[in-house]
């Protein structure tokens, strides 16, 4: 994904306050109405210990395991994510940092764009840690943005 530092349109900025907005809120709803079908998730397939259990295995018993854990396994259906995977991602202390933390919009190819927000600085955890930030991806389906994928950086 090739991303280019352009001016932030209008309908960026709104979309991510409603983002935030609607996490703020925790309006599951809503946040179901501004989301793809399946969102991309590669963090929801390992967040709790049943489901590393279940990699582990899929690792040992199947020879495609590692395409099928990228063309397959990351994308979550938008209820089951809703259900499973929102509660432990979206913490009230994930959204305040995505509420204060230094953001940068990405205008990416093929009618999307990400938003980057530095979720923990360098050496704010202890001081050699190297920070995180966490990456949040918006896709164009019928002339709206919707949340298609989430992940962190480290």
């Amino acid at each position: 994904m090739e991303a280019k530092d352009t001016p932030v349109n209008h309908d960026i900025v709104n979309t991510w306050k409603s983002f935030l907005g609607i996490i703020v809120s925790n309006d599951i709803d809503s946040f179901k109405k501004i989301s793809a079908e399946k969102i991309r998730c590669f963090d929801c397939v390992y967040n709790t210990q049943k489901e590393k259990e279940e990699m582990e295995e899929r690792e040992k018993n199947e020879s495609n395991w590692y395409e099928k854990l990228y063309r397959e396994w990351i994308y979550i259906p938008i209820n089951r994510f809703c259900k499973e995977d929102y509660p432990i991602i979206f913490t009230q202390y994930l959204i305040t940092r995505l509420k204060t933390g230094e953001t940068q919009f990405l205008i990416n190819k093929a009618d999307s764009f990400s938003v980057l927000v530095t979720t923990t600085k360098p050496c704010e955890v202890s001081p050699n840690h190297e920070g995180q930030q966490h990456m949040v991806i918006f896709i164009k389906e019928k002339n709206e943005y919707k949340f298609y994928e989430i992940f962190t950086i480290p």
